[in-house]
């Protein structure tokens, strides 16, 4: 029987890691009883033994090789309908699996879903500078790539198979600006992208610092290039969407 779902953990130095995997996987059974949580070991310092199995599968970087690299390893295994991926320190809460997996199998599903911080429903708390890296970051990206969304960063994303499956061929960004060039090929290929609201209770302890940043800008200028030159499979022009 095939997967409905599967979930992607990409971690690196998770503080509380099995904790948090345990609490995915009671969340994502309730979900279906047809899935599959990929764990993504990005070359993490200290990293806890794992039990495999069915339910929960074990990738393994040698090394840090970065948000865009390890989830690209795990697409190409996922073998659920819908795919997905979550932030595996859980600033995220599990529980945003149940509601945004609705979403997909709903009368009106989307063919991307992705959580949003500037939704106004959403629900955050998060440092002053954040939000002003997040802020120009975002300005960016509407400007370079006439993206029509509010938030491409937060750490939950929900896709159709189908559709990540003829965008992954495409995919070269082994960074953080993975995000971005899902999106924006999306947007160019026509797929419907939806943002959903998210609420984060604690304030982020994540490892974005300006050297982070400063590697996000420089992918995201190799985005553009390749798109703005048709450097793409097949030759397909890159428009912005007006």
């Amino acid at each position: 029987m095939g997967k409905k779902l599967s979930v992607i953990l990409p971690s690196y130095n998770t503080p509380n890691l099995i904790d948090n995997l345990i609490e995915i996987r009671e969340v994502v059974k309730e979900i279906t009883p047809q899935y599959e949580i990929i764990l993504v070991n990005d070359g993490s310092i200290e990293f806890p033994p794992i039990v495999q199995n069915e339910y929960i599968k074990v990738i393994t970087n040698n090394k840090n090789m970065g948000k865009g690299y390890s989830l690209i390893k795990a697409f190409k295994k996922a073998q659920g309908e819908i795919i997905c991926f979550i932030d595996s320190d859980l600033q995220i809460p599990a529980l945003t699996l149940r509601g945004y997996y609705k979403i997909m199998r709903g009368s009106r599903y989307p063919d991307i879903l992705i959580g949003s911080k500037r939704h106004y429903n959403s629900k955050i708390d998060y440092p002053l500078l954040r939000r002003v890296y997040s802020f120009g970051f975002q300005t960016m990206n509407r400007l370079m790539f006439g993206l029509k969304l509010l938030d491409t960063q937060t750490g939950v994303k929900f896709f159709k198979k189908d559709v990540l499956k003829d965008i992954l061929p495409e995919l070269r960004i082994n960074g953080f600006a993975i995000d971005l060039e899902i999106l924006s090929l999306a947007q160019m290929k026509g797929y419907k992208i939806l943002e959903a609201p998210v609420h984060i209770n604690e304030s982020f302890s994540s490892t974005i610092n300006i050297k982070a940043v400063l590697k996000m800008l420089i992918d995201s200028i190799k985005i553009w290039w390749r798109f703005k030159f048709n450097i793409l499979k097949g030759g397909k022009k890159w428009k912005k969407i007006k």
